[in-house]
């Protein structure tokens, strides 16, 4: 179960998946910086990415934070890119699982 927190649906049944990608690293295997959606903004990765260097990308849950965030042009370009994903998970989904995607029992997944 994963909880979504979500008014039309608190929770659902589902597999995640994390689709992670990268053109720029730093020595030791570090990324460069880090863009997520508001799913990954937590006190506790904004400190690790501060104590580790890396540029914080990642969608703040805070509106106003937004809003100062969003006066960065690093932050607009990174954020828009993010966006592609998306498409990308489709491709995943379509062209290597099977279409139409076998959901029933754990082993179709």
């Amino acid at each position: 179960m994963i909880v979504r927190g979500k008014a039309n649906a608190e929770t659902e049944f589902a597999n995640t998946l994390f689709l992670g990608g990268t053109d720029k690293w730093n020595y030791p295997c570090l990324p460069v910086s880090v863009t997520t959606d508001r799913g990954f903004d937590s006190l506790a990765n904004r400190l690790f990415l501060k104590e580790k260097g890396i540029e914080n990308i990642i969608c703040p849950k805070s509106v106003p934070a937004l809003q100062k965030k969003m006066q960065q042009a690093s932050f607009r370009e990174n954020q828009k890119r993010r966006g592609q994903t998306e498409g990308r998970i489709g491709i995943l989904k379509n062209r290597f699982l099977g279409n139409p995607l076998k959901s029933k029992g754990f082993a179709s997944r």
